[in-house]
């Protein structure tokens, strides 16, 4: 074949056409008898095959000479198609021919070129047609056919190559009939191998199912027999247990089958009816009765009980019957209930009944018992109004703060010399010529116009946690058990609850009052003072002393509200209010002095301005009298008078400076 091939195509001794498949061996060689060739070979134009490239080029074949090389990739057969020639062995006659043309000349040249052409035309053209062929057959197409024009050489080569592609297409079409037998005997060896799986798995499975079936049926056998003996030696231990229960309930308890015949009765209906009061055939004679609370008795139906109905209607109650029998009169109480079987149909049914005579006897008695109680607590209720009646009436005389810091709940509790030491902060309030405006008044306006003052300052202390032991005249004197904040914040609101009073005090006859008061924080004694037959509560102490100077101490400075140091010193955070150092005082029969402070937050706007703005300057005057420094000190107050000529303390002190000065 390839001889054929050399000779019918031109190609020379050193043209070669080989296949190689993709481990670059020779497929064709073994089989045309050459064993000359390498196993393994490259070239440029076999890699560019292998790597599925097709075209022509020049190269180093596998044995490293240079070859003019057309190469095909065969994608169906898997296969490289590769048509060599060695370049020396084709450049030969055209060297020859180049050398007949330089020595003939020129005219050889151009009759020899036309006859090249015609030749070159004759030649190439059948060899372009295989080579056409050739390369669509190396693409995979095995149909197509070369076409024979001619009957030398390249005409051999057309028959000769189209003899191969006719037996590649028979080699293709069989190794595919075998690879699709195959791959049918593969799949249907494999189809039977996995149904004769399935089968032996599903044999296996039932022979161990059967031999678990049949081992559960001899173990379950067994098993009911031994039940069916326990189930019936507790059947029997039940019944007697029921019979029993039903025998020891203190319950009557009677069970009739589902035509109305009686099929047990335990031993409380025996001593409470009998056996055949309801059962006799015919029923014995009855008087039962319904409502037997009421005063007319209404007959019952016999058919009507619970037991019977349940026979029929389910389950029923009926709370009040009264049975009259045998010059007996029986309250009772009943249930029915039906007891179906197995499919849901009325067997039997139970009746409960119940003497409820006790019951009735103890809901007679409670009920008497009810009314007696509420007839009780109407009376209760009546002397509760009446003991907090006059426990509020007592809280007027005696405040009840008063008694629960003596510990006693009630003004009853009370006796003479009961006291109790407390630190507090004591209120004295006085209303300023108190006795010109008395004398211009009847005895019932004065009192008139003190209830009207008073029930304007009480809330004012009570609502700050404070509580009025004593009104003296028109003074009043408050205690405060908790901060001295309450206090000084009582003392406030005092003030300001006057300034709205005095808004209707605006005619001749009715003038705005003024109003002092001194607050003074420090240990009391509080307790009950008097005799057998008049007693009276009262605070003891110097602290209540000081309280009462500091108020009259007020008159003098005409300040509406004065504070202690004691108090001072006990505020929780003292910059909240306006204040200033007023003086020093001594305590009556003490040698220490304690300081007084102006507390101004309820004075008038304007008045109010004019205070904090010299409020420095006034208390830098008030240090350098204390240090008898009498110029500086005057030309401070004389400064606090020009920004400020309404503060009178500032006035009375610059009286006592000059004063000093004459003396």
């Amino acid at each position: 074949m390839e001889e054929i091939v050399f000779d019918k195509t031109g190609l020379g001794k050193s043209g070669e056409t080989y296949l190689v498949d993709r481990s670059q061996r020779f497929v064709t060689a073994e089989g045309f008898g050459r064993n000359d060739f390498p196993t393994q070979i490259h070239s440029r134009g076999i890699e560019a095959a292998l790597a599925g490239q097709d075209g022509r080029k020049i190269y180093l074949n596998y044995a490293g000479i240079p070859v003019i090389g057309v190469y095909r990739w065969l994608d169906q057969q898997d296969l490289a198609l590769l048509v060599e020639m060695h370049q020396s062995e084709a450049d030969a006659p055209a060297h020859r021919l180049a050398w007949i043309i330089l020595s003939v000349g020129l005219t050889s040249a151009v009759i020899l070129a036309v006859g090249v052409y015609i030749l070159a035309r004759q030649i190439t053209r059948p060899i372009l047609a295989i080579t056409q062929t050739a390369t669509q057959v190396s693409d995979g197409d095995l149909t197509l056919v070369a076409p024979v024009t001619t009957d030398d050489e390249i005409g051999q080569l057309a028959i000769a190559f189209n003899r191969m592609t006719r037996q590649l297409r028979r080699l293709y079409a069989g190794l595919e009939e075998k690879v699709a037998l195959l791959q049918q005997k593969e799949a249907q060896l494999r189809d039977s191998f996995t149904q004769l799986k399935k089968e032996k798995q599903t044999v296996e499975a039932q022979k161990t199912q059967l031999t678990q079936a049949y081992q559960e049926i001899t173990l379950l056998n067994q098993r009911l027999k031994t039940e069916n003996l326990d189930l019936m030696a507790e059947l029997r231990v039940q019944n007697q247990r029921l019979y029993q229960l039903l025998e020891a309930i203190p319950l009557g308890v009677v069970v009739v089958d589902a035509t109305g015949k009686l099929y047990y009765t335990n031993q409380v209906v025996k001593e409470l009816l009998g056996n055949k009061v309801f059962f006799s055939d015919p029923p014995l004679k009855l008087n039962i009765y319904s409502n037997s609370s009421s005063d007319i008795k209404k007959p019952y139906p016999l058919e009507n009980l619970p037991i019977f109905k349940a026979l029929h209607e389910g389950i029923g109650s009926v709370d009040q019957l009264e049975i009259e029998y045998l010059e007996r009169i029986i309250p009772l109480q009943t249930w029915g209930t039906p007891i179906y079987d197995e499919w849901g149909q009325i067997a039997y049914a139970i009746g409960v009944f119940q003497d409820i005579t006790e019951r009735r006897r103890a809901e007679e008695e409670r009920q008497r018992f009810i009314e007696e109680m509420f007839e009780i607590n109407c009376n209760l209720e009546l002397a509760l109004d009446e003991e907090e009646q006059l426990t509020d009436a007592a809280g007027r005389f005696v405040p009840n703060q008063f008694l629960s810091f003596l510990g006693y709940e009630s003004l009853v509790d009370v006796k003479s010399g009961d006291a109790v030491q407390k630190e507090m902060s004591i209120l004295f309030s006085d209303i300023r010529s108190f006795t010109q405006l008395s004398e211009r008044m009847t005895p019932e306006d004065n009192f008139k116009f003190i209830n009207a003052y008073l029930s304007r300052m009480e809330p004012a202390i009570t609502e700050n946690r404070g509580f009025i032991d004593k009104y003296i005249g028109d003074a009043i004197m408050a205690l405060f058990g908790g901060s001295a904040d309450d206090a000084v914040k009582a003392g406030i609101s005092m003030l300001q609850r006057l300034s709205e009073y005095n808004l209707t005090r605006q005619r001749p006859d009715r003038p705005p009052i003024t109003i002092g008061i001194g607050i003074n924080t420090g240990d009391l004694m509080l307790g009950i003072v008097g005799g057998q037959h008049r007693m009276d509560s009262t605070v003891i102490s110097d602290a209540v002393n000081l309280g009462a100077r500091l108020e009259e101490l007020s008159k003098r400075y005409c300040i509406p509200l004065l504070i202690s140091e004691h108090t001072f010193l006990r505020l929780e955070d003292p910059n909240i209010y306006s204040f200033r150092v007023i003086d020093k005082v001594r305590v009556k029969g003490k040698s220490e002095m304690v300081s007084v402070f102006e507390v101004f937050d309820a004075d008038p706007p304007d008045l109010y301005r004019r205070k904090v703005a010299t409020k420095t300057l006034f208390e830098q005057a008030l240090t350098l009298y204390h240090l008898e420094a009498f110029p500086e000190s005057a030309h401070c107050f004389e400064t606090c008078l020009r920004e400020n000529p309404s503060d009178q303390v500032a006035q009375i002190y610059l009286q006592r400076v000059l004063q000093s000065f004459s003396r």
